[in-house]
């Protein structure tokens, strides 16, 4: 937690180093990673708005639309969608990207670059880097950085923070939500933000072709190892049964997690340029995390071929079947069974693959991952944890199904409260 001296100096040095940087330059281009979310739109614009209140020229660049939901937000407008930037500018800011490869924008290696993320693994890529894993969202970092620049809270600007803060924390639902989130939130409620008005515009604003598509995910979602472990599967060829885009697709992850028994959740996606984009959640004490830190090439593996491999359903067939045509195949074939690898291989797309594991062994390689072992401790209706002397705390929870015991030596335990993870 961001309770120590050690951090909040640092916190504290980046903020100084950022804002001398940002009052002694004029022309700054924001961008943030391909297929925006909330969190990444939310964060630009907040700081958009905090640029152009102090008189700098600012661009918004990113390599994809974003959804529909967020169209009619204050400054949706100003967004360039370019997979190439050849701007002068004096400074570019990237948000929400822990490698710069993943705003899929070229040209932005040449300028002087401001990196803000809190996500795991950032490769401090930038001339300055701020990373702050504890933050619930980029938002707030950038809610700090505004406050710094000595910058007004705006109705514009509280906006989109509270954008940000709502969509990453999964609507208040996520382990990394501290006090001080609520506190930011309070301030842009203040500045005249309406919470209610806003969840409808996010959550309540889907199209009847993402309810088409929701269904058919969850038709064919396997679930693994008694249920506890969620697989997914997506390409263009349900997409098009359902008339969706992968702007469609956000939010999606989080489904299977309303489940009870589900306690961890894979999904697979094929994009049509043939990458495999692999996103894992979680709930409990599971981390996924571990298996991104300790498997990198799981989560940004490139499918090597652009086939449809013989034992994965071909998309006719799977789309044949989505739109309820009698010529599909089988449900069970249809469900795309992909085979669950923590070491890189999915559904025979073609991923890397150092050693053999499937559902099970997925399953044990996050438990055995995961730095705390939970047990219902009826007493503070929380979740007790103590394992191999970790006590990262994360977050909140109701009560649920107890995940089994998986270290025999914990005897230490402290409580608190647990919640979902992502990565």
């Amino acid at each position: 937690m961001m309770n120590e001296p050690a951090e909040l100096e640092a916190t504290a040095a980046a903020l100084r180093q950022i804002r001398y940087e940002v009052l002694r330059r004029q022309r700054f281009l924001l961008t943030s990673h391909a297929r925006p979310d909330g969190d990444s739109i939310g964060s630009q614009l907040a700081m958009a708005f905090a640029l152009d209140a102090l008189g700098k020229q600012v661009r918004i660049v990113n390599a994809d639309r974003a959804p529909d939901h967020y169209q009619d937000f204050p400054g949706m407008d100003r967004i360039e969608i370019s997979d190439r930037v050849s701007a002068d500018v004096d400074a570019v800011i990237v948000m929400e990207c822990s490698d710069l490869t993943r705003t899929g924008v070229a040209g932005l290696e040449d300028h002087f670059l401001i990196n803000i993320d809190h996500h795991a693994g950032n490769r401090m890529y930038g001339a300055i880097n701020w990373h702050d894993e504890t933050s619930a969202a980029c938002g707030e970092m950038v809610f700090d950085l505004i406050r710094e620049l000595d910058v007004p809270l705006t109705y514009e600007i509280a906006t989109h923070i509270y954008l940000a803060i709502l969509t990453d924390t999964g609507s208040f639902h996520h382990s990394n939500i501290r006090p001080r989130t609520f506190d930011i939130c309070r301030q842009t409620v203040e500045a005249g933000v309406n919470p209610a008005a806003m969840a409808r515009r996010v959550f309540d604003s889907n199209s009847f072709g993402k309810l088409k598509l929701i269904g058919a995910l969850l038709d064919s979602m396997e679930l693994l190892d008694e249920g506890r472990l969620a697989v997914m599967y997506l390409d263009d060829a349900m997409l098009q049964a359902c008339n969706c885009t992968h702007n469609d697709t956000e939010g999606l992850i989080n489904l299977p997690l309303t489940a009870r028994e589900i306690q961890a959740v894979v999904f697979f996606k094929v994009t049509p340029r043939g990458d495999v984009r692999v996103s894992m959640r979680s709930k409990y004490d599971v981390d996924v995390r571990s298996v991104v830190r300790r498997q990198p090439h799981f989560v940004r593996a490139r499918r090597s071929r652009r086939r449809t491999p013989a034992h994965v359903p071909s998309s006719d067939s799977r789309a044949r079947g989505l739109a309820g045509g009698r010529g599909g195949a089988p449900r069970s074939e249809r469900a795309a069974t992909p085979v669950i690898n923590a070491f890189g291989r999915a559904g025979g797309v073609g991923l890397p693959r150092p050693g053999p594991a499937r559902g099970g062994d997925f399953w044990a390689l996050l438990m055995a991952s995961s730095c705390s072992t939970s047990r219902p401790d009826p007493r503070r209706m929380t979740w007790s944890r103590g394992c191999g002397g970790c006590s990262e705390p994360n977050g909140s929870v109701t009560r649920g199904p107890s995940i089994p015991l998986r270290q025999a030596c914990c005897r230490s335990s402290s409580a608190g409260p647990r919640g979902s993870r992502r990565s």
